[in-house]
C-alpha cells in the first residue's frame, strides 16, 4: 500500500507545480490558447468555403 501513497503524493506535487506554473506564466498560456483558437477558426472558415463548390459542367457533373 505504501507504493500507492508514494505515487499519489508525486502526482499531487506535480499537479500543484502545474497550477503554480500556470499562474506564473498566465500571459504566455493565454497567448498560446488564442493561437490555437485562431487555427481552429481559420480551418472552420476554410472548410466552409470548400463545402460549396459550383461545377461548370464537363465530365462527371450532375445537375438536377
Amino acid at each position: 500500500m505504501e507504493a500507492k501513497f508514494v505515487i499519489q503524493t508525486i502526482i499531487e506535487i506535480a499537479l500543484l507545480g502545474a497550477v503554480i506554473l500556470t499562474f506564473w506564466k498566465e500571459k504566455a498560456l493565454i497567448a498560446f490558447e488564442d493561437k490555437i483558437a485562431d487555427k481552429f477558426r481559420s480551418r472552420k472558415r476554410r472548410g466552409a468555403r470548400k463545402a460549396f463548390v459550383v461545377h461548370e459542367g464537363g465530365r462527371g457533373a450532375h445537375c438536377a
